[in-house]
């Protein structure tokens, strides 16, 4: 009984670890940024921009949950709204189809933490805080091999 005891404890143990979110950040000294992470950790997000013109555009943007629970974005770019949600979509089937994901891109996201007022909510973790943090969005790939970028070039 002792033996099966041991068997389901270090069998829970192990579920548990590989069940769990990961998160890790590499920056590399030309400030090319990487964030490895599952796919719970991110948020692909269109926010409606107004100009002050009156024209309206769409920024484009993947928010990222790091492990100290505040959040990160990769900036994309401004764009039309059709064009935002399409983008939005090509990144969501990124993380629909994966274990682990690498959003790549240019900046020091390891910059010290300044907790901002606006908040996001994250499905399996709750709402928290932007933390001043950000980089360029270059592109998003997952370990089945798939990668979508605004840019195609970035993804071979």
């Amino acid at each position: 009984m002792h033996l099966l005891k041991n068997n389901i404890f270090t069998l829970a143990l192990f579920l548990i670890g590989c069940s769990s979110s990961s998160y890790k950040a590499i920056v590399d000294k030309d400030g090319g940024a990487q964030v490895v992470a599952t796919p719970d950790r991110f948020l692909p997000y269109c926010e409606k921009v107004i100009k002050d013109d009156g024209t309206v555009l769409y920024g484009f943007m993947i928010l990222f949950l790091d492990e100290k629970k505040t959040v990160g974005t990769a900036t994309g770019m401004l764009t039309t709204q059709k064009a935002c949600f399409e983008w939005k979509s090509g990144v969501q089937r990124i993380l629909d189809q994966s274990h682990q994901v690498v959003l790549a891109g240019f900046g020091n996201i390891n910059e010290p933490r300044v907790v901002e007022r606006f908040s996001h909510t994250f499905e399996k973790h709750g709402t928290y805080f932007d933390n001043g943090r950000s980089m360029d969005f270059f592109s998003i790939r997952n370990n089945r091999g798939d990668c979508f970028s605004v840019n195609p070039d970035r993804c071979k």
